[in-house]
C-alpha cells in the first residue's frame, strides 16, 4: 500500500514539473525534478525524466556557477528586474547573487535544516524561504535580516514540529506570504509581523503548491 501511494505521489510531482517546463520556467524545472529524485532515489520515473530535461536541447541550462554552499542548490528565483538571484540550498542557507558578475550580496542563514524554496517578493526588497525545519522566513534582500517572526507550521492539533514548508509565494502587493505544507496545511500571513492572517487551510494530504489569486 505504502508502495502505491508513494507511486501516485510521483506521479503527481511529474505532473508539477511538466507544468514548469510548459509555462517556460526551465531552470525551476530541472531543480524540481532534482529534489524530486532526491527524495526518491529509487524512482526510474524521477530518473528518466530528469535526464531527458537535461539533454533536451530546448530546454535552456544555466550558464553560470553560483558556488560557495555546503549542500546541493534545490531552487532558485531571479527579482522582478532579473538583476539577482535567489538560491536556496540544502545546507539550510539561501543567498542572493548578482546575475551578471556571479558575486554573492547576501546571505540567509537562520533555518536549521535544508531549505525547499525561495523567492523574492515583487518589489525586490524581501526573500521569503521555506524550509524543513517547519518555518518559513521572511528576510530583508539588501541587509539579510530576519523580517518579522518565523512562520511556523506547529501550532494546530494535528500538526507536527519539523514538518516540511514545501511551497512559499509573496502576494502580489508583497504584504502577505502564503505557505503550504507537508502535514496537509495552508496558511496565509503578514509579511512585516510574520502572524498569521488567516486560519488553517486543511487538505488530507501533503500540499506541494498554491498562491494567490492576482487581486
Amino acid at each position: 500500500a505504502k508502495a502505491a501511494t508513494d507511486e501516485a505521489l510521483i506521479h503527481a510531482d511529474l505532473q508539477i514539473g511538466e507544468s514548469l517546463f510548459e509555462k517556460g520556467d526551465d531552470g525551476y524545472g530541472v531543480s524540481f525534478l532534482t529534489r524530486l529524485l532526491r527524495q526518491h532515489p529509487t524512482s526510474k520515473a524521477a530518473a528518466t525524466r530528469l535526464a531527458s530535461a537535461l539533454t533536451d536541447p530546448s530546454i535552456a541550462l544555466p550558464l553560470r556557477d553560483y558556488r560557495g554552499f555546503g549542500g546541493v542548490c534545490v531552487a532558485a528565483a531571479f527579482s522582478q528586474d532579473g538583476n539577482r538571484i535567489v538560491v536556496a540550498s540544502a545546507d539550510s542557507t539561501a543567498a542572493v547573487f548578482d546575475v551578471q558578475s556571479g558575486q554573492r550580496l547576501e546571505t540567509f542563514t537562520n533555518h536549521t535544516e535544508n531549505l525547499w524554496g525561495a523567492e523574492f517578493s515583487p518589489d525586490g526588497s524581501r526573500i521569503v524561504t521555506a524550509s524543513c525545519d517547519g518555518t518559513a522566513r521572511v528576510w530583508n534582500a539588501f541587509d539579510g535580516k530576519q523580517i518579522g517572526l518565523a512562520l511556523r507550521h506547529t501550532n494546530a492539533a494535528r500538526l507536527k514540529s519539523g514538518q516540511w514548508i514545501t511551497c512559499v509565494h509573496f502576494s502580489p502587493d508583497g504584504k502577505c506570504v502564503y505557505t503550504a505544507s507537508e502535514d496537509g496545511t495552508a496558511r496565509v500571513w503578514d509579511a512585516d509581523t510574520g502572524q498569521a492572517v488567516s486560519d488553517w487551510l486543511w487538505h488530507d494530504s501533503a500540499l506541494r503548491s498554491g498562491g494567490f489569486s492576482p487581486d
